[in-house]
């Protein structure tokens, strides 16, 4: 298993990456989101979350949820790395979530 896990809401075409804090894991993980939006296209939110910090390290098609570079991470985050989810899991999915804008 990877240190991170990958979680992808379907219904709201939300996507979500966790990984270890390193500036070789972001790299990679931000090239990721890059291919993942470039993939599923302009439908398709796909965001990188620090572990370690707790914080934004890379997004595309931010304009789903209006989260940026700036945006903290959700609870939902929050709560599967404080419970230490990502330690055991590769992946999180069929999670519900809605933006701001009921999306």
């Amino acid at each position: 298993m990877s240190n991170g896990f990958f979680q992808r809401e379907f219904e709201n075409t939300d996507i979500t990456l966790v990984t270890p804090n390193s500036a070789e894991q972001e790299k990679i993980y931000s090239n990721l989101c890059k291919y993942l939006a470039a993939t599923l296209g302009s439908d398709y939110e796909v965001i990188v979350h620090s572990v370690d910090n707790a914080h934004v390290v890379a997004i595309e098609n931010g304009y789903i949820s209006g989260r940026n570079l700036d945006s903290p991470i959700t609870n939902l985050a929050i709560s599967l790395i404080k419970s230490g989810y990502y330690k055991d899991h590769d992946f999180k999915v069929h999670y519900k979530a809605k933006t701001k804008t009921q999306r």
